[in-house]
């Protein structure tokens, strides 16, 4: 389960840069057209629009390469281990968790399993946590069933 798990978030993680890169490359395109019209104030508007969506995607395509670059140095083996780790799979009583980055929740072989950072409020509480630890988070109860 933990490499099936492992390959869909990467895979995600992925396509999203992917699609973050060629939306980039697009705006570029877009600017490269604007700076050579030279209509006036309606371009240079239009110009400044682009820079500002292209500072927006660079930021979000910088935020997707970290998440992607944390993926791709998690080991997907099914080797369980004694406590919560960057990388582990957690069956708890209540849900899925795959401690790596914020990818949000997946359906993935029937299960929904929530990708998410080990900062994350409910990533600190689990990290460390061993199997049969129990803990409430947002008023819901908590107890690890496994970790893969």
């Amino acid at each position: 389960m933990k490499e099936l798990v492992h390959a869909y978030f990467l895979t995600l993680s992925q396509e999203r840069v992917d699609a973050l890169h060629k939306r980039l490359l697009d705006l570029k395109e877009t600017a490269s057209a604007e700076t050579k019209s030279t209509a006036g104030d309606k371009h240079e508007t239009a110009l400044a629009m682009v820079q500002l969506e292209q500072e927006t995607i660079r930021t979000q395509y910088n935020k997707a390469l970290a998440q992607l670059a944390i993926l791709q140095r998690l080991i997907a083996d099914d080797k369980p281990t004694p406590v919560v780790i960057l990388g582990s799979l957690v069956k708890t009583t209540t849900a899925w968790f795959y401690i790596s980055t914020a990818l949000g929740k997946a359906s993935i072989n029937q299960q929904t399993v929530f990708a998410l950072s080990a900062e994350s409020p409910l990533g600190l509480m689990l990290m460390n946590k061993r199997q049969g630890d129990s803990f409430t988070f947002n008023a819901t109860h908590y107890t690890v069933l496994a970790i893969y």
